[in-house]
């Protein structure tokens, strides 16, 4: 997708590089590499080919006891072997709620309908245009998940600053606003698991720098201060605002040096901070006020308007700093509820400046009189970073802040889709399912946190 249509040559006078646009997968024409595809109505809903189960049956307890022994003989003194534990022994104190955040693929394509299929360059026959009765993707999201329409309708606005827009101003596709007076049902997803789990929410961060210079801007010369506020779309920093963040691996967030790049590079995205107006970062804590938290998401994505790339592999990474600098748990509780992150999107993740072979490196690609030890990848890739979440750094003691990555890909049916959004949800140990319909999507969620629920439990 373009982000501002900014061409990287423009601004990086003297590199040696061919001009850069920073493409988000959802909103290209649909090639190999397309993030938001034509829908596929006919096809089944389905987790890695299996029928899409019943979400309403009841989840399995796992940990029920089996039936207790019958006495022996002995009344007096029962023979019992060194591993059991004594009769009176406490049963394990049950688990607190699920902590469930909701990753929300924010990115340009979410402007589209859903069952378009998109057969030009900048595919504007995929716009909504409020005179029909199709609606965006967006606002199919927004009914799943916050509460469906009572009496939709919209209006299409310029992305202007009298409009409110701020580091979107002159991106090409409309604000689309919900009209006034239109009400959302309490209905949806944070309204029937409302007293069972315990959300939280993350939105993109779509800038790759922030407003007024290139998709790319040399690490000494970064500005983070601009970058993380309202001109960069709050990035979500971390601790030291200033700092720069380093993986356990020794690779370093956001610095981009790919062959021929002459320097290195930084980009800031993934996800917003808790400082944005709207989209905000919201962990779930098992002392949060379920009400409260449900009423301020609702809030945050009602205000929200679709922008930019589709940040999701970056948008995983911050995540992994984000829950590890965060105790979401509540000290009083003996056994906390499991934490779990649920992607919904619309396509695959941008390659985040992989196809100029930034990772040559490690796959011994990289060309003749270039240090591959120099190379650095902004982000890992997709499913790299879900393994993170779930696993930390070491897949052998896999023992991340994550339970377990969970993918609902919203009408984006093509066979690149499939693939790498599966290869996430694998590799977060997680479900990856394919809605194409404002129903399937419904049903489609129920069952990831029906899913959850039994989980928490073991």
């Amino acid at each position: 997708m373009w982000k501002h249509g900014v061409l990287l040559g423009a601004l990086l006078i003297g590199c040696r590089t061919p001009p850069v646009i920073i493409e988000d997968a959802g909103t290209e024409p649909p090639q190999a590499d397309a993030g938001a595809s034509q829908a596929d109505a006919g096809a089944p809903l389905t987790d890695a080919g299996a029928p899409l189960t019943d979400a309403s049956a009841p989840a399995v307890d796992a940990a029920s006891p089996p039936d207790a022994a019958a006495p022996g003989s002995d009344a007096a003194a029962p023979q019992m072997d060194a591993s059991t534990p004594p009769p009176d022994a406490a049963a394990p104190a049950e688990r607190g709620k699920p902590l469930v955040t909701l990753l929300i693929d924010t990115s340009g394509s979410m402007t589209w309908r859903a069952s378009c299929a998109c057969e030009s360059v900048g595919c504007l026959e995929c716009d909504v245009d409020c005179a029909s009765p199709a609606r965006p993707r967006w606002h199919d999201v927004l009914a799943a998940v916050s509460g469906s329409f009572d009496g939709y309708a919209c209006s299409l606005l310029a992305r202007i600053e009298d409009n409110g827009a701020s580091y979107d101003v002159g991106y090409t596709r409309p604000i689309i606003r919900l009209a006034p007076g239109v009400q959302q049902r309490a209905d949806g997803l944070l309204d029937r698991y409302q007293d069972r789990v315990q959300f939280g929410l993350a939105t993109f961060d779509a800038m790759l720098t922030y407003s007024g210079v290139s998709d790319l801007v040399a690490l000494g010369d970064f500005d983070f201060a601009r970058s993380r506020g309202p001109y960069g779309a709050h990035s979500y920093a971390g601790g030291d605002q200033n700092a720069l963040r380093v993986r356990p691996d020794g690779t370093v967030v956001g610095k981009v040096y790919y062959p021929t790049s002459g320097e290195d590079y930084f980009v800031d995205w993934g996800v917003m901070s808790a400082l944005a107006p709207s989209g905000a970062l919201l962990l779930p804590r098992s002392d949060a006020y379920p009400p409260q938290v449900s009423a301020d998401i609702k809030q945050q994505l009602r205000d929200l308007q679709p922008f930019g790339g589709t940040a999701t592999s970056a948008a995983l990474d911050d995540l992994y700093f984000a829950f590890g600098a965060e105790d979401a748990s509540d000290a009083s509780a003996p056994r906390p509820g499991k934490r779990y992150l649920l992607l919904i999107t619309d396509g695959v993740p941008d390659e985040a400046f992989r196809q100029y072979g930034c990772g040559c490196a490690a796959e011994g690609t990289c060309p003749p009189g270039e240090d591959p030890a120099r190379m650095s990848c902004p982000y890992p890739t997709a499913s790299a970073a879900a393994q993170h979440l779930r696993c930390g750094f070491d897949p052998q003691s896999c023992n991340g802040p994550v339970s377990q990555v969970h993918v609902v890909s919203y009408s984006a049916s093509t066979e690149l889709d499939r693939s790498e959004l599966g290869a996430l949800a694998a590799a977060g140990g997680g479900t990856a399912l394919f809605p194409n319909d404002p129903d399937e999507l419904t049903r489609a969620l129920d069952q990831v946190l029906t899913e959850i629920l039994a989980d928490n439990t073991r």
